[in-house]
């Protein structure tokens, strides 16, 4: 008692076509999934911030950035949500990336800018508002 009959040739090859099948029927299902099924992390991220839900969208918005932590819609959303949970070292260092991608866009300017101010950095908020605005008049 206690010991298992060790598997036949045909019990081993039946396991085998068990396995194979079942991973079949796993891939053929991930093919079939629509792509609104796939996780969107970002997506749901913007959708909870738009609801004010923003515990939620830090989270979401953190798997995102896992997944591709080189985009900078991804990164300036973070720092968006970072700043209004009051994470200031996650959020000035998110836009500071954002910042340094394109210094060029009113946006990117003005949210590296608020950053800067909300960690005590207000002289540099002010240089990096000024250089903006030698080239654009709509700050």
């Amino acid at each position: 008692m206690g010991k298992f009959a060790p598997l036949t040739f045909n019990q081993t090859d039946i396991m085998k076509h068990v396995i194979k099948s079942t991973i079949l029927v796993i891939i053929l299902a991930m093919i079939a999934l629509p792509t609104t099924a796939i996780a969107d992390e970002y997506g749901d991220a913007q959708k909870a911030v738009e609801e004010k839900d923003y515990v939620r969208a830090l989270e979401l918005i953190r798997q995102a950035i896992a997944k591709d932590p080189q985009d900078i819609d991804r990164l300036r959303l973070g720092a968006k949500i970072y700043l209004e949970m009051n994470i200031l070292d996650t959020a000035l260092a998110y836009a500071k990336r954002v910042h340094k991608d394109d210094d060029d866009i009113k946006e990117h300017v003005l949210l590296y800018a608020s950053a800067l101010i909300a960690t005590d950095n207000a002289a540099e908020a002010c240089v990096a508002i000024k250089k903006f605005r030698k080239g654009a008049d709509d700050v």
